[in-house]
């Protein structure tokens, strides 16, 4: 029997070629399937960054308006609590002032536009911007913010002047050399008024301004670069029963011709080892030792220290005595917060000074400070001067506490002394000598320390080297620590008695809206420009000077009358956009008649609104604007 092998059958799938089905191959995309699903995965890649990038700047803004509101906050809060501290035992002075505008018609320097004044260097148009002042005094718990040269010996006061303004940073100075005393950049002191910015191309670097040619970069131009500056000036007098130590710095309270001891006790010149001025007026913030050719601590005629004990840092032997020099302590500086005095002296001392005539120039008016030079001009007397007769009851010169009893006019020129000494009496820089008061200089201050790091062979290891690298470095950090809020922009104070313009009818604006006084300022495009700018001012303005006649009932036109040039330095009328304004509250004539057009009892403001502007931080050309409104504790002056 034949046995056939077994056949084997192979099965193949079918291929396809050609458009033929091919059971071993699988199907691929075409190219023009390929395409398409890549323009679809970059439509939905677009669309994801799209949505992606518009979270995370919706996350950006949250966070930029999150630190802007927090700001915002903080300053609502803090000028709460300080006028919740305010004393009518004082006084009230508001300064409504566009930025760089003392530039404007002068020629030097030159400004952008007028007053137009640029948020950036990116900001092509600019527009005008406010720098406001208000000072007032005030009562409670206050510390003096320098680091304390001797450990829990702090400066304090339970009087102060509060002031509120945008500082003033000073020009580096690379010329002079870093270590020298006379370079106030990197080495700030009390004598240093802030006025110029270097030896070589001076110019007064104010806000907005463009440096002149050749000259260093003002570093005030930007408004993005400007900051809100708070600065307590603690109010206070020698404290005669504290306990100074037994020693510091090499200085001991019993060395054998006790000027140990006057270096280490409260002075005229001193609060617990802290600079301070003679007085918060600045033209009686200096003192003359020219006569005094003798070391530091050596007492004058009556016994008194004239000194401060960082002088011996600076004239450690007799052979460096300061002959022919004087010792100021400006709160411009941005290193001094304190002054002697209080607020009962301060006031009768500006009524006394008026009503004797004296001005500001009779003594050390700021105008008057030459370039780098501390001295006052030839015949200007001190506080030494003025204390002598002010404090000495059987003197017959002037003034005296008394000489306030023989009366002034507040409706003219006394009226003009009197307001010249309340700008005297403000940190920042004034000239007072004619009838309108013009900005020279703000507080300085500087975003970061000018200098951190001292060479080794600046300061020696005595005990008078030691005891000046202590105070170099307070100064340092004095520089930075009155910075309120940075990169504000605008800082505009204006105020209101809490009435409303009885000759206005429904369809006004403004009817029955609070009338605020202060600088004329467009808060609308008035004009229908699309813009609101200067020109909006001509129009309608929604603040206006206070001299502007608001009022047709009798009694109230009368009682705007009698305070017409008696409360405002500046008269002029709401078209003068430009012209500066000020407002001093607290003073009244002591030989008026109540009831009286002899009567100018000006009333105390019943509320303060405060509008400030602060720039974005991430955006070079973005800024927002708060406003707050405070009522002026103590009721109606």
């Amino acid at each position: 029997m034949t046995q056939q092998a077994p056949t084997t059958r192979v099965l193949r799938r079918p291929v396809r070629i050609r458009g033929v089905d091919a059971p071993g191959l699988r199907r691929a995309f075409t190219l023009v399937e390929l395409l398409i699903a890549i323009a679809v995965l970059a439509l939905v890649s677009i669309g994801l960054a799209v949505i992606f990038g518009s979270i995370g700047e919706t996350v950006s803004e949250g966070r930029r308006a999150s630190t802007l509101n927090r700001a915002a906050e903080r300053i609502e809060s803090q000028i709460r609590a300080d006028l919740e501290r305010l004393t009518r035992e004082g006084y009230l002075v508001i300064a409504n002032r566009y930025a760089s505008e003392e530039a404007v018609g002068g020629g030097e320097p030159p400004v952008l536009e007028g007053i137009d004044m640029q948020l950036s260097p990116r900001d092509r148009r600019g527009r005008a911007r406010r720098a406001d002042e208000i000072m007032f005094f005030a009562r409670g718990d206050f510390v003096s913010r320098r680091v304390p040269l001797a450990s829990g010996l702090l400066a304090t006061a339970n009087e102060a002047a509060v002031y509120y303004g945008i500082g003033q940073k000073r020009v580096p100075d690379l010329e002079t050399p870093v270590n020298s005393a006379q370079n106030f950049f990197f080495n700030p002191f009390p004598t240093d008024p802030n006025l110029e910015s270097t030896r070589r191309r001076s110019y007064a670097p104010l806000l907005g301004v463009q440096e002149p040619s050749g000259a260093p970069a003002n570093p005030n131009r930007f408004a993005q670069d400007w900051s809100l500056l708070r600065q307590v000036t603690l109010l206070t007098t020698p404290r005669i029963a504290a306990q100074p130590p037994e020693e510091l710095f090499g200085v001991e309270r019993r060395d054998e011709l006790q000027t140990g001891r006057r270096l280490l006790q409260d002075s005229v010149r001193q609060i617990a080892f802290q600079p301070s001025a003679r007085s918060i007026f600045n033209s009686l913030a200096w003192t003359d030792i020219r006569a005094y050719a003798s070391p530091p601590g050596t007492p004058s005629g009556d016994g008194d220290s004239r000194w401060w004990i960082g002088d011996i840092a600076r004239f450690p032997s007799p052979t460096a005595t300061p002959a022919q020099r004087s010792f100021p302590a400006f709160r411009s500086s941005g290193v001094v917060d304190i002054a002697q005095g209080r607020i009962a002296d301060i006031r009768r001392q500006i009524l006394s000074l008026v009503a004797v005539g004296r001005r500001p120039g009779d003594y050390y008016a700021p105008e008057t400070i030459r370039q780098y030079s501390a001295r006052p001009a030839s015949g200007a007397q001190s506080f030494d001067g003025f204390s002598a007769a002010w404090l000495n009851p059987n003197t017959s010169a002037d003034p005296t506490p008394q000489s306030a009893a023989g009366g002034f006019d507040l409706d003219g020129a006394d009226g003009q002394i009197l307001r010249a000494w309340v700008f005297d009496s403000m940190p920042s820089l004034w000239d007072t000598s004619g009838p309108v008061p013009r900005y020279l200089a703000g507080v300085r201050y500087e975003d970061t320390p000018t200098r951190l790091v001292y060479e080794g062979d600046e300061f020696d290891n005595s005990d008078e080297g030691l005891l000046g690298r202590a105070i170099a470095e307070a100064n340092q950090e004095m520089l930075t620590s009155q910075v309120f809020v940075p990169r504000v922009t605008e800082f505009i104070v204006e105020w209101s008695y809490g009435t409303v313009d009885p000759t206005l009818v429904p369809g006004n604006p403004e009817f029955r809206q609070m009338q605020w006084f202060g600088l004329p300022r467009a808060t609308r495009d008035d004009d229908n420009d699309g813009v609101i700018d200067l020109r909006d001012h001509e129009n309608a303005p929604t603040v206006r000077r206070y001299s502007d006649p608001l009022f047709n009932t009798p009694d109230l036109q009368q009682r705007d009358d009698r305070a017409r040039g008696r409360l405002l330095v500046n008269a002029a009328p709401s078209d003068q956009e430009r012209s500066p304004d000020f407002a001093v509250f607290g003073f009244t004539d002591p030989n008026s008649t109540p009831g009286t057009t002899d009567d100018i009892a000006v009333d105390w403001p019943r509320f303060l609104r405060f509008t400030i502007s602060i720039a974005d931080p991430e955006d070079q050309e973005s800024e927002r604007t708060f406003q707050f409104v405070f009522a002026v504790p103590g009721g109606r002056g």
